[in-house]
């Protein structure tokens, strides 16, 4: 994370500022999931109907960076 910000004096009693702040954020996870049938014939599965499959996994990887809570404040 990184803040930018600039005060400006108006008067020799009046002063505004700005914060700018850039964030960065980084995700990444997984899942297994697993269907346990009670009988040999199920109706729940994965994939399709010609090919179905009691398993299946998933997982994700990303990354942002952007500009977060912009703040302003006059003394």
């Amino acid at each position: 994370m990184a803040l930018l910000f600039l005060t400006y004096g108006l008067t020799d009693r009046i002063d505004i500022g700005v914060e700018l702040p850039l964030v960065h954020s980084d995700l990444s996870g997984g899942s297994i999931a697993r269907v346990v049938p009670f009988t040999n014939l199920t109706p729940h599965f994965f994939g399709t109907a010609a090919n179905p499959s009691l398993n299946a996994g998933s997982s994700i990887d990303g990354t942002a960076t952007g500009i977060g809570d912009v703040g302003a404040r006059v003394r």
